[in-house]
């Protein structure tokens, strides 16, 4: 005798039915979280992937930031070097100035394009005198030093709105 015919038929396909139902849902979730291990390995690759790109943008940025302060500290120090050389020409044409006219020799000439081509006072002209000479080569490094600086500091203003 058959063990399974003393089961009822209905019985016995609720039991096959029930059987079939765990062997479905172990599989199922089986495969779920198998699926999970696979899409959390891609998701941790492409994160891997990001944060590689994000590293080699973050260097990158700071290599351009560090170029622009390169630059930034290369032309700033050109200007305090000409600047600083103005200066000691300055100094140094005033104190020629101040014992130029200590020495009682003349007045201090009139600007080059005066009337009449020569100063009103000493009577050279103003064109060959040294003093007038070294005044419109230091006012002429002053106008190029002005003119550098702006320059820089244009440069400087389009950096920054890069960054």
């Amino acid at each position: 005798m058959n063990p399974l015919s003393l089961i009822p038929a209905p019985y016995r396909f609720i039991a096959l039915a029930l059987i079939a139902a765990v062997i479905v849902g172990g599989a199922y979730l089986k495969g779920r979280g198998d699926g999970k291990a696979v899409v959390q390995a891609e998701l941790d690759e492409q994160r891997a992937t990001w944060q590689q790109q994000f590293d080699r943008q973050v260097a990158d940025s700071a290599a351009k930031e560090a170029e622009f302060k390169a630059i930034a500290k290369a032309k700033e120090d050109e200007i305090k070097a000409s600047l600083e050389a103005a200066t000691v020409a300055g100094a140094d044409l005033a104190a020629r100035l101040r014992n130029h006219q200590r020495a009682g020799r003349c007045a201090v000439s009139q600007p080059a394009g005066a009337a009449g081509g020569a100063d009103g006072t000493s009577g050279i002209d103003a064109d060959s005198d040294p003093v007038e000479q070294a005044t419109g080569r230091h006012i002429e490094a002053c106008a190029r030093d002005a003119e550098r600086l702006n320059g820089w500091i244009d440069w400087f203003h389009a950096v920054s709105v890069v960054r």
